[in-house]
């Protein structure tokens, strides 16, 4: 019985520990707290689409609401995109709706305008 009291008595404080220390972890690495560009979301207007000409919400924004059904061209490359609609938004990785393309459910984001496979950008944007 004593070595696994001196045992018991080894593991939980450092279990204590580290429970106190993973909230501060996490927040750290928390790109809303680190980046101030993540905020520039909130200049996304409800019931719209956005696209950003940065990643992560940051640049010029170009915005649609969800009422104007149909593809939209992009001015530039989107490089993310952010969906405050009540649809299912679909993004391509070319102008007219054409290439790749990935979805976002209503209040989604892609900081990268989804990811590798659609090369960190958007041309075009579909509201159905």
């Amino acid at each position: 019985m004593k070595p696994n009291a001196i045992r018991l008595a080894a593991v939980v404080p450092a279990a204590v520990l580290a429970a106190a220390l993973a909230p501060a972890a996490h927040a750290a690495t928390d790109p809303a707290a680190t980046d101030p560009a993540a905020t520039d979301y909130a200049k996304c207007p409800a019931k719209n689409v956005c696209a950003y000409a940065k990643s992560r919400g940051a640049g010029e924004q170009w915005a649609k609401h969800q009422s104007q059904r149909r593809n939209h061209n992009l001015p530039w490359a989107g490089r993310s995109v952010y969906n405050r609609t009540d649809k299912v938004i679909t993004f391509h990785r070319l102008p007219d709706g054409v290439g790749r393309r990935f979805t976002l459910k209503p209040g989604q984001r892609s900081d990268f305008a989804g990811g590798a496979p659609m090369d960190h950008q958007v041309w075009s944007i579909t509201i159905p």
